[in-house]
């Protein structure tokens, strides 16, 4: 009987022993998600009127949707550049700092101010993490807040943020 024990508790062994190995040697976590076409998920939001979401009319050559709806009582888009870098917004009823803390880092950073222009204004809040991620902010009206964030360059998060309207679709 003990025998019996020994050889399943050997299996049982080996079994984890691969499984762990494999999963050490993968490198393949990371899958690719489909792009979506965002523009139509924008006009659904606008028409349920709960909120007037911020969005970039068009998208750069080579980027990508990812991901849009409403979320966390908030609006939100996912982008992927040309580059493979991310780039989202999140647009709440919740203090900047807050959705930079928990967007960006829980350590985010406070860079003052930066111009970016747009629809929404010259001023914007920017905020970075030691990793290199960035996020630029602004109050849009009362207590809503939009953010836009992600592993983009600064100047490249500008640009972006400042293309964004809240022009209404048909």
């Amino acid at each position: 009987m003990s025998g019996m024990v020994g050889a399943m508790l050997v299996t049982v062994v080996l079994v984890i022993g691969f499984v762990v190995l494999r999963a050490v040697n993968r490198d393949d976590f990371e899958f690719e998600r489909d792009p979506i076409d965002y523009l139509p998920v924008v006009a659904a939001v606008q028409e349920a009127g709960n909120i007037d979401p911020a969005y970039p009319p068009s998208l750069p050559a080579g980027w990508t949707a990812l991901d849009a709806g409403v979320r966390k009582g908030g609006w939100e888009l996912e982008i992927e550049t040309a580059a493979g870098r991310r780039i989202s917004i999140r647009q709440q009823t919740r203090v900047l700092y807050d959705m930079a803390r928990a967007y960006v880092d829980e350590d985010v950073v406070d860079d003052g101010y930066v111009s970016v222009g747009g629809e929404f204004g010259d001023q914007w809040q920017a905020f970075s993490d030691d990793e290199g991620d960035r996020a630029v902010g602004v109050l849009i009206e009362d207590n809503e807040n939009l953010l836009v964030f992600g592993t983009s360059s600064a100047d490249e998060l500008r640009v972006f943020a400042s293309s964004l309207v809240r022009d209404p679709l048909e």
